[in-house]
């Protein structure tokens, strides 16, 4: 999709079928359908007015809150990421009762505080958002960017969201970063971050990194985890109990 951005396609979505091994649990299957768009020149401003009609729309919901990676974590986990030192989110994680992997501690310093932060986010922050009405956790610290542009006014901070509600987690993305030099060093650090947690490398997407650049408009990419929606708007536990079959049964 984002090489067809490339290539003047203009405002864009999918409905699919997309896979991710190793996963299977109440809210996800190996097997699951997303909602993926891009929108050229669109902001997170505009996004979360998106979001909030189409929560609304679809939810009933009234209202979308937004708030930084920041506040969430200070608020939840008493610490900054946007300033914390590794030590200190290291102390955070025995704080809130968490074990790293063995072997952490050995790691670089940029490594331990990725996992360190990945930890607190999955066990801690997230399943205190949205219990209430949708939230847009936003803000990121940039070593967190994934494929998000930084703010150039507040270059520690990426134009990141993810979206939750009901503890779920339904949606991410972000203001889009267009420079290949920029994301293919950060795709080289991902890869080293997975051979420091004895995971395999991935291969970089070389024909995508080549449809960054003068002809990439800037805007967001955004994904919705439709299956999850969908089992919300039902008032079900499980996506299985909106879905034909899941990945044991098919």
């Amino acid at each position: 999709m984002k090489r067809l951005l490339a290539a003047a396609s203009g405002p864009i979505y999918q409905l699919a079928h997309c896979f991710r091994a190793g996963e299977r649990s109440p809210r996800h299957d190996t097997e699951f359908i997303m909602l993926e768009w891009y929108q050229p020149q669109a902001t997170l401003d505009d996004t979360a007015e998106l979001l909030t009609d189409l929560l609304s729309r679809t939810l009933g919901t009234t209202g979308l809150q937004r708030i930084s990676c920041r506040d969430a974590f200070s608020l939840h986990a008493g610490v900054d990421p946007m300033v914390a030192a590794a030590d200190e989110l290291l102390a955070a994680v025995a704080r809130c009762g968490l074990v790293l992997p063995e072997g952490t501690n050995r790691l670089p310093d940029r490594d331990r505080w990725s996992l360190a932060f990945d930890l607190l986010l999955g066990e801690v922050i997230t399943p205190r958002l949205g219990l209430d009405q949708p939230v847009m956790l936003e803000s990121w610290p940039a070593s967190e960017a994934a494929f998000a542009r930084l703010d150039p006014e507040q270059p520690e901070r990426a134009c990141r969201f993810e979206l939750f509600y009901a503890g779920v987690e339904l949606a991410n993305g972000w203001e889009e970063e267009t420079c290949a030099t920029e994301l293919r060093k950060r795709l080289l650090f991902t890869n080293r971050l997975r051979q420091s947690q004895r995971r395999p490398s991935l291969p970089l997407p070389e024909r995508l990194l080549a449809a960054h650049g003068d002809a990439m408009p800037p805007g967001v990419g955004a994904a919705l985890g439709f299956d999850r929606l969908v089992m919300l708007a039902a008032g079900a536990d499980s996506i299985d109990a909106v879905r034909g079959f899941n990945s044991d049964t098919a």
